[in-house]
C-alpha cells in the first residue's frame, strides 16, 4: 500500500517537472506548435465568418443525471 503511494507521487511529482517549460525542448516546442495551430485556426475562422456572414456561438449544456 505504501510503496503505491510513493509511486503515485513520484509519477505526479515527474509529470509536474517535465510539464514546466525550458525542462524538455520537445515538450516547449509542442506547446509552441499547438499554439501556432491555434491561432491558425482562430485566423481561419474569422475569415470564413466574414465570407460567409455569419458569427460563431458556444452553447453548453449540462448533462447531469436526474435524481428520480
Amino acid at each position: 500500500m505504501r510503496t503505491e503511494i510513493v509511486c503515485k507521487m513520484m509519477k505526479i511529482a515527474l509529470i509536474t517537472i517535465f510539464s514546466l517549460t525550458g525542462v524538455d525542448p520537445e515538450y516547449d516546442q509542442a506547446l509552441a506548435d499547438i499554439q501556432a495551430t491555434k491561432s491558425w485556426f482562430d485566423q481561419y475562422l474569422k475569415k470564413q465568418c466574414a465570407v460567409l456572414g455569419c458569427k460563431v456561438s458556444v452553447q453548453m449544456t449540462s448533462t447531469k443525471p436526474s435524481s428520480g
